[in-house]
């Protein structure tokens, strides 16, 4: 579905479009809200909500595009969406652009009821893989194996984290397998790719008490299981600040190492109280300063403090 509607401020309009799928749901709330300390007027008009085609469009093995009665090919040519991935450039990921153009030999009128699969695109423009594609695992051994080639890393750290689509094609859930199946396998391989390097990853896609459950974004199906089904040998780059003792406690249980991740652009002192609970925790080896603003000015108070000074 498509959301269309003009936001204006003061004198000028600016048309924002947004495409959402409602998969099972029978019914749609849309709100309005505007953010904390804005100032102003705020005005919604000419507003509308109509069926999208196939923006983002994804074709692949296993994804096909299908008109119901008809054969791609014969009754209608190739479905593509050239400007996937393509706007504002390369690699980028928009929630709207013109949709390709369907032309079917079939007489002016006539009612077709369409299937296919489209890249889910959330917050700023993020778009998951599918981790169960050939294609994608290929991918992620080959930049593995270069990595280690080209700077001898003895340590990789894998990016599986904040995965918000999983398990919405049939790639994913072929042979009845479940997404903590196709999560762990995907890691497994990853990890396989490392040879004798150590790995590391993010905790939050394997961890119960924080986004590995049921319910997470556009993930279907429950990540619970996941967490048992690691191997040992992987390190954990643990950043569940909410329940950090109880999920140290679960990974360390199960035999990984793990690597603190603190800071997150707030103040170096926060990590006194860390420490005791670090301290604890069998397995823990390091803490690492996490910013994601940049923020260099507080590395040095921070490395103080892990130093226990």
């Amino acid at each position: 579905m498509r959301w269309f509607h003009h936001l204006t401020q003061g004198a000028a309009a600016e048309p924002r479009d947004v495409v959402f799928n409602s998969q099972d749901a029978r019914r749609v709330r849309i709100t309005f809200s505007v953010a904390a300390g804005a100032r102003g007027a705020l005005t919604w008009s000419d507003w509308s909500l109509e069926e999208s085609g196939p923006v983002n469009l994804v074709r692949r093995p296993g994804l096909p595009f299908t008109f119901d009665g008809l054969t791609e090919g014969r009754d209608f040519p190739f479905v593509r969406d050239s400007l996937l991935g393509m706007k504002p450039w390369s690699g980028q990921f928009e929630y709207w652009h013109e949709p390709p153009v369907l032309r079917v030999t079939r007489p002016d009128g006539t009612r077709l009821r369409a299937s296919w699969h489209h890249a889910a695109v959330l917050l700023r423009g993020q778009v998951a893989v599918c981790l169960a594609d050939t294609a994608v695992i290929r991918r992620q051994r080959d930049e593995i194996v270069r990595v280690r080639e080209l700077f001898g890393a003895r340590t990789l750290f894998l990016m599986h984290d904040e995965i918000r689509a999983m398990g919405l094609d049939a790639t994913c859930t072929a042979g009845g397998r479940d997404i903590a199946h196709t999560l762990a396998a995907n890691l497994e391989a990853c990890r396989a790719a490392a040879g004798d390097a150590r790995v590391l990853v993010w905790n939050d896609m394997f961890d119960p008490l924080q986004n590995a459950g049921a319910g997470y974004y556009l993930v279907r199906g429950d990540l619970a299981p996941v967490q048992a089904r690691l191997s040992p040998q992987l390190g954990i780059a643990n950043w569940n600040h909410g329940k950090l003792e109880p999920s140290l406690r679960a990974f360390a249980a199960r035999g990984h190492w793990q690597v603190y991740a603190g800071y997150y652009d707030g103040s170096p002192e926060d990590l006194r109280a860390v420490l005791p609970v670090l301290d604890r925790t069998k397995g823990v080896t390091a803490v690492m300063y996490t910013t994601w603003q940049d923020r260099y000015d507080d590395l040095e108070a921070f490395a103080r403090i892990a130093r226990g000074k």
